[in-house]
């Protein structure tokens, strides 16, 4: 059983180019894959993929383990349609890592932008990456908490710190800034670090009450 990472994807670009996608997954069946469907397996030797060297291919064609099946890859599929250029966005998982290779070969074969942000906590990495016309405007990985605190304000405020403090005060038993600052030695802001003190001393409050 894999840790699944869960991607957020978006394509953008010409209209003519990102429609041409959009008509292959419309005539896809649920049940096939999207990556191989979109990029193909490229250049293999099918009898070696099929008696078991489908795993390392997959790996580095795609950047994940395995294909995702249209009913599966089109969760969430969203359209926004302007004059001269069109974009979407879906959400689905893959197993253990992003689809990096899948990206950068879609933006390349389409001529068009993809934007991916993944993030699997088992693990501890939250990724981001934008590829545009097969290159990387940018790629850059994260600890999953980080990753949260840089792009993900709500979720890192609401579950993140409540979550680790709880975990830290079961465990030692205090909160102090030193402490603090190990636990989110990413945060340099003094304003979010004596904000994190305050809901940890509250917190030991209730835990302790």
């Amino acid at each position: 059983m894999p840790n699944w990472c869960s991607n957020s994807l978006t394509i953008s670009g010409k209209k003519d180019s990102v429609q041409r996608i959009i008509i292959k997954l419309e005539m896809l069946e649920d049940n096939k894959g999207v990556f191989e469907e979109l990029v193909g397996l490229g250049d293999i030797d099918q009898t070696q993929y099929n008696e078991g060297g489908w795993y390392h291919w997959n790996i580095d064609r795609f950047g994940t383990k395995w294909d995702v099946v249209k009913r599966d890859f089109m969760c969430g599929f969203t359209l926004n349609d302007d004059d001269d250029e069109i974009s979407f966005s879906v959400f689905f998982d893959t197993a253990w890592s992003p689809p990096s290779g899948f990206v950068l070969l879609l933006s390349e074969i389409y001529d068009v932008s993809v934007e991916i942000e993944s993030e699997e906590g088992g693990n501890d990495f939250f990724y981001r990456a934008m590829a545009n016309k097969g290159c990387w405007d940018y790629e850059e990985s994260y600890e999953f908490n980080q990753g949260q605190y840089l792009f993900n304000k709500d979720y890192f405020w609401d579950g993140v710190v409540s979550n680790t403090l709880e975990y830290h005060i079961e465990e030692k038993g205090k909160i102090s800034k030193k402490e603090i600052q190990k636990l989110f030695p990413y945060i340099e802001d003094e304003k979010d670090i004596n904000e994190i003190i305050t809901i940890g001393k509250k917190l030991k409050k209730e835990l302790c009450s």
